[in-house]
């Protein structure tokens, strides 16, 4: 029986390497395209997505959302382990990569420990930046059985303020090419030791948003301190990457319908002065 080639994913692993007989990319995610400061995301010249004439950094139908099953609001114990999960909802992709940093905001530098929990479809990865060396966790294979969601675990730093999760997300159409039919998605979380508040936290911390009641049944209320303008929008995603709403205008007040909505966890995300926000709530 002849054997047919499928090809992988993520010009999250850019450069193509063409034969005679066939060409290759690299199956696996790369290092320093989480677009963290003095790095790209792979939407970059002659790769994906805008680097290839495509759509810009999230303007595809999806995005990518990343949330945290055991931090509340966004706050960390030194030494404390997490569970992080980054999704790329974009339905319309056969394959997906990742590429995520932790840095410490002061510094730049990288912050606390990547702890991989799904060794089949992920791994840690290092380069060196500005003269530091930065460890990311990316794809290990570029397949479609993550349907777009990525699992791993960070052990909080001692010693450090305030830490910046950059990530960003292919979702590559798998016709064997990077190009423009791909899409990148990269966002930004910032996330505080307990019991410190900076600014910056003050902007980006999804204790900002107001959500009541929670849990909620048939409808949920959506408040905003202060922060949002005309521009602002919100999505809400199940904890499967089901993104449940079309993007939203930001009203203060603004009711959302949860008839028919199955119980369980999902997340309201969205966007405040150009960083994503990623809220949790249950639906009863």
């Amino acid at each position: 029986m002849k054997k047919s080639f499928v090809w992988p994913i993520f010009g999250i692993a850019c450069v193509l390497f063409y034969t005679t007989q066939r060409a290759y990319t690299s199956s696996a995610g790369r290092a320093a395209v989480s677009g963290a400061p003095g790095e790209t995301t792979c939407s970059q010249s002659g790769c994906h997505g805008a680097g290839s004439g495509g759509l810009a950094d999230n303007a595809g139908s999806g995005a990518v959302v990343i949330s945290s099953s055991n931090m509340t609001n966004w706050q960390f114990e030194a030494g404390k382990t997490y569970q992080i999960s980054v999704v790329n909802t974009d339905k319309n992709a056969r394959l997906f990569g990742l590429g995520v940093s932790a840095l410490d905001n002061a510094t730049n530098k990288s912050a606390g420990t990547f702890v991989i929990t799904d060794p089949a479809h992920t791994e840690i990865k290092s380069r060196t930046i500005s003269g530091s060396v930065r460890q990311y966790v990316t794809h290990l294979d570029q397949d479609a059985t993550t349907n777009g969601t990525f699992n791993f675990d960070w052990t909080a730093p001692a010693g450090v303020s305030n830490v910046t999760f950059y990530f960003a997300s292919l979702a590559a159409n798998s016709n064997g090419f990077p190009d423009a039919g791909d899409n990148v998605y990269s966002g930004k979380q910032v996330v505080s030791v307990a019991n410190v508040t900076s600014v910056e936290d003050e902007l980006t911390s999804p204790s900002e948003i107001s959500l009541f009641p929670n849990p909620a049944k048939s409808e949920m209320r959506v408040m905003v301190n202060g922060m949002a303008t005309s521009e602002t929008q919100y999505a809400v995603y199940s904890i499967n990457g089901m993104k449940m709403t079309e993007n939203i205008s930001y009203k203060p007040g603004a009711q959302i319908s949860l008839e028919g909505w199955k119980a369980g966890k999902y997340f309201l995300q969205m966007n405040l002065n150009g960083k994503s926000v990623s809220k949790p709530f249950i639906v009863e």
